[in-house]
Parts: structure tokens; sequence; C-alpha cells
């Protein structure tokens, strides 16, 4: 297995190359919101160079709209909806199996295609989100590259406008665990850690903590990359971030809207 990290610099035929040259039984791709129609592009395009290579598509972007896109885009093989920590081995130990189709009708939250038909499997339960390990730890990850970290699942909002508003509620890990786990980005010098948790400082005590101890342990070289949601940033949180390291910190903001009516209506 090997993972590959492509952003918005790259062009198309640069990752369109790497992927035929990588000559791979099976290529998965995370989808989100800025990156679908891209691949959706270059995988039309590499299935053809490469017909039986399978295609696995998954993450926020398709698991709401995963049977559309399965009839609307025959080169995908598989789709697999929501969060992928238990259903993606599943897959795995399937596809590496004795390759017998009926080894996918077991795993919960897959799509898939036999024999020119879309089969849908049922939905996936929710994983236990304290019990998912620290991926580091058995990854490779290069100092010189950007670390994407998670230290709460959920959003505690309901835009209407967003997927995140689908599920309910925040997940966070244990805060003794965030500090365990930031802790490795620390002593591995990493360039950049960003959080993909949908909004850091829902919670004013929680993320407050976590700024705190990232400035204790502030190693000089690392910068963390946060989602804030502006109306929720606190007088304390502000005096703290004062005090911090120009660089240490980095944050997101997003103005939904200045409109009264759609705000009410829709945030």
């Amino acid at each position: 297995m090997e993972l590959r990290e492509f952003t918005v610099n790259h062009s198309d035929d640069y990752i369109y190359g790497e992927l035929l040259r990588g000559e791979y039984d099976m290529v998965c791709f995370s989808c989100y919101i800025w990156n679908i129609e891209r691949i959706l592009y270059l995988v039309e395009n590499y299935k053809k160079a490469s017909p039986k290579t399978m295609i696995l598509l998954g993450g926020p972007e398709v698991t709401w709209r995963a049977a559309d896109i399965m009839k609307k885009h025959k080169y995908v093989d598989f789709i697999l909806q929501g969060e992928g920590e238990e259903t993606f081995p599943k897959l795995m130990d399937a596809v590496t199996g004795t390759g017998q189709p009926s080894q996918f009708d077991g795993i919960n939250g897959l799509l898939y295609r036999r024999d020119g038909k879309i089969y849908v499997n049922p939905a996936s339960s929710q994983v236990d989100f304290t019990k998912v390990p620290f991926p580091f730890r058995s990854l490779v990850g290069e100092s010189d590259k950007i670390m994407y970290y998670e230290s709460c699942r959920g959003c505690p909002f309901s835009c209407t406008y967003c997927v995140s508003s689908i599920e309910k509620g925040v997940r966070p890990l244990p805060i003794e665990r965030v500090k365990n786990d930031l802790s490795y980005f620390l002593y591995k010098n990493v360039k950049q850690v960003k959080f993909v948790d949908r909004t850091f400082n829902y919670d004013n005590a929680r993320s407050t903590e976590i700024l705190r101890y990232l400035m204790e342990m502030d190693n000089g070289v690392t910068n963390f990359h946060f989602e804030l949601c502006g109306d929720l940033i606190s007088e304390e949180m502000l005096d703290l971030l004062e005090k911090a390291r120009p660089g240490l910190f980095q944050f997101e903001i997003g103005v939904q809207s200045t409109n009264k009516a759609v705000s009410y209506t829709h945030l």
C-alpha cells in the first residue's frame, strides 16, 4: 500500500502520469468539495488507460450522493459511504481474498458494481471515535509534509448548505489523548498540522486548553492550522493568542453570510 498526496498546485497531467507509473491494482480517492470534479475527470481518463485497476471513492462529497455517482460514472467500481475506519479494512480483506463477488455483500456502507449492476449495502453504523487509533505512529510521515489531524468529529451547527449538518452532534477525543497525539508531531518537527475539526472552538474551554498546551510545548518549528467560528472566539482565547509565537497558529475563519435573513433561516 502506498500513500500519495497531490494538491491543487499539481497539474492534471502530472497526477495522471504519477498514477499510471504506479501500476496500482486499486486506487482510492478521498473526495471533498474542492477536489471532487478533478477526481472524477482524472479517474475517467485513468480508467481508460488502466481498465483493470479498481477505483474506490470515499469521503463526504460522495457519501450523500453515492448511488447517483455510481450511475453517472461507470468507471467507479466502489464507493464507501460514511466513516471508513471499520469498513475500509473489510473491503481490503475482500479485495485481496478469494475475489468472489459475494465477499462484498456483508460490508455495510459499501456500494459496488457487479456484472453491470449497482449494489447498495445497508448503511454502516457510527464508529466509536475514541477508539480510532492515532494513525501516524504506523504511517510514515515526512517532516516537510502537512499532517492532517482530527481532535473531534461532527459539527454543533445545522447549516442547510453543508454536509456536516447531516451528522448530528460532536464526538471529541479525550483532551489527554489529544495532547499525547500532538506531542508526536512536535517530537517529529512536522512542518504543519492542519486540524480538520469542523469547528475547532465549539467548546471554548477545550479549544483554549489545546492552544495553551501547544504554546507551552512549542518547538519553534511546527505550525498549527485551525478552522474557527468567528462569533465563538472568546476574550480569553484572544488574550492567550496575544502571547503566542508569531507563526505558531494559523486560523481559517469563514464569514458565512452578512445577510441577517439568510443567517436566521440557513445557519
